[in-house]
């Protein structure tokens, strides 16, 4: 299959927003500021949202082009607005954006074995996959908020613990979903597999985060 331009150019600008991101050298305070959990309960509306939006158009056949540019459009403003945030140092290192890479080249490489082996096996079950992806991730992002509300209400500090982690996830997810995306242009099951393990992602990041703020929901 040919794949369409315009989809490869917004696959790689998802891409390319979550590897720079993720190849950064974070803020070691991130989780220790005031202003950190609003930030990621943005960011996470922002990215669980495009999650659903995903789902949506594939169940009602819209435009696979449209869906995709918005998603990655999507995304990559949510990258922007987590770097200016947070206060990442522009400054790279490489054995990150080394691990990125592999991490990227795995999900690949692993989709395109389905596409030789198996042909459509987690195409054939479209669009579950990506129902999973959005019904399952959109909820939880009120997770964050609720911690959010509880830690306002009780008027105490709040420190995310394993804060780095999470901001290095976050890029990563981004990261994943424009590999999804450049799957979709070559209608591979890199889409679909690469959904999937961002939605992983996702699920662990809001788990971490409620076992750190579960002292707060008391």
């Amino acid at each position: 299959m040919q794949p369409h331009l315009p989809c490869v150019l917004f696959g790689f600008a998802a891409v390319f927003s979550g590897l720079i991101g993720y190849s950064l050298h974070l803020p070691r305070d991130f989780g220790y500021r005031e202003n950190d959990l609003k930030t990621l309960a943005v960011f996470y509306t922002i990215v669980t949202a495009s999650f659903l939006f995903h789902a949506i158009g594939h169940v009602l056949n819209m435009h696979e082009d449209l869906v995709h540019a918005v998603i990655a459009l999507a995304v990559v403003l949510a990258t922007f607005y987590l770097f200016l945030r947070t206060g990442s140092r522009v400054d790279f290192s490489a054995p990150r954006f080394r691990d990125a890479v592999v991490y990227g080249a795995v999900v690949w490489l692993i989709g395109r074995e389905m596409d030789d082996i198996f042909h459509d096996s987690l195409s054939y079950y479209e669009p579950t996959p990506l129902i999973i992806a959005g019904v399952t991730s959109f909820p939880l992002t009120f997770v964050i908020f609720y911690v959010l509300f509880n830690v306002n209400r009780k008027n105490t500090g709040f420190f995310l613990e394993g804060g780095k982690e999470i901001l290095s996830n976050s890029y990563l997810v981004v990261y994943l979903m424009g590999i999804g995306v450049l799957g979709a242009c070559f209608n591979s099951n890199v889409h679909y597999l690469s959904v999937l393990v961002a939605t992983s992602v996702v699920i662990y990041v809001f788990a971490k985060i409620y076992i750190t703020a579960k002292p707060f929901l008391d």
